[in-house]
């Protein structure tokens, strides 16, 4: 057997025992960072290592301009120590320059955090709206259908079932559903501002189906207690594609994408105008509190709800306006499914909406433990 022989054999070991390890260890953290030194003219680099995925840089690199960025990658492939292939469109040179340590610094980060926090169920994200046929294609086949019938039809009731067949299909059709901006589109990924009323600590955690982009609001690339902490996905098993557009940034803003894949980035936030900063628009004066039953000091919900420690039941208490005390409750209600898991008793829950005007996105608030 020749040495190329035993190489490639042994690479094939590593990279089924990398698969399998991945698979067994769950969701796990599918993001870390490699070191790429570019060298123009580049229009493209590619990073592939399969079956993990890949990293797609695109962006324009003039001849002999030089660049050293980092991009995501799937964190298997780091995790076996195997390399990924670099491919290049426009002629110049990109050379792969290993992994980057901050993913030790994000794992410390994370041990740090509470185990209950770590450990709570993640939200789902917004389902999908149903697909619905433009406009465009339902006039289409209304006269088509008149087409048909003029072979049969005198030329004067051409005109008149034509226009009788578009007015019948019209109300059926979305409106917005040729730019893709339909009124039932709806978010497709929400944030969720996870507490630990017992500890103080807080996670950000976003939620998205198939396609996420990096968490506005937290540093591209941080990995620290500031930053990004993990980036989650279930099935296991997916392929991750990293899209990233090549700009003055050392890490440039990235979009993961993977079929079938519900992903969640979760990111920490160590102090109170980092966590309203992540919440709302604009974040208003640092010196005000987080929220208790006294006040509520991070964001004004458009509606709440509450569990009490015994667990008997939730009950919902509407508005909670900024800077006023917890609302009394107006009855027995359950909060939405998707932010209703097994939470654990002993402790008052609150899950509540941070409201449309003041919010980046859809927002929610879910404290186990409200002082």
């Amino acid at each position: 057997m020749t040495a190329a022989a035993l190489r490639t054999g042994l690479a094939l070991v590593l990279l089924c025992g990398a698969a399998s390890a991945a698979v067994q260890a769950g969701p796990g953290d599918r993001y870390h960072l490699a070191h790429l030194s570019l060298e123009g003219p580049l229009e493209q680099v590619r990073l592939v290592l399969e079956p993990f995925g890949a990293s797609v840089l695109t962006g324009a690199l003039s001849a002999g301009e030089r660049r050293s960025v980092r991009v995501p990658f799937p964190a298997w492939g780091a995790t076996a120590g195997l390399e990924p292939s670099v491919q290049v469109v426009g002629g110049g040179r990109a050379t792969f320059g290993g992994w980057a340590s901050e993913n030790a610094a994000a794992d410390r980060a994370w041990a740090e955090l509470p185990r209950s926090l770590r450990q709570r169920p993640r939200p789902a994200p917004p389902a999908r709206a149903p697909s619905r046929a433009p406009r465009s294609a339902l006039l289409l086949v209304a006269a088509a259908l008149a087409a048909g019938w003029a072979l049969r039809a005198r030329p004067w009731r051409v005109a008149g079932v034509s226009l009788l067949a578009a007015v019948a299909v019209f109300p059926l059709v979305d409106p917005g559903a040729d730019t893709g901006a339909g009124s039932d589109a709806g978010p497709t990924r929400l944030r969720v501002l996870e507490g630990d009323g017992a500890g103080g600590a807080w996670m950000v955690v976003d939620a998205a189906r198939e396609r996420l982009a990096a968490p506005a609001g937290v540093p591209a690339g941080a990995r620290g207690a500031e930053g990004l902490l993990r980036l989650e996905c279930e099935p296991a098993r997916a392929r991750l594609t990293f899209d990233l557009l090549l700009t003055s940034a050392e890490l440039p803003r990235w979009t993961v994408s993977g079929p079938g894949c519900v992903f969640h980035a979760l990111g920490g936030a160590d102090s109170a105008a980092e966590l309203r900063a992540l919440a709302l628009e604009d974040p208003g004066p640092e010196g005000r509190r987080l929220i208790t039953q006294g006040a509520n000091g991070l964001a004004a919900l458009s509606a709440a709800w509450i569990r009490p420690p015994d667990g008997s039941g939730w009950r919902a208490v509407g508005p909670w306006p900024l800077g006023a005390p917890l609302p009394a409750t107006l009855g027995a209600e359950d909060p939405p499914g998707g932010l209703n898991p097994a939470l654990p008793l002993g402790q008052r829950v609150l899950v509540g909406r941070v409201a449309p005007g003041a919010a980046r996105g859809e927002v929610w608030v879910r404290l186990v433990g409200l002082p």
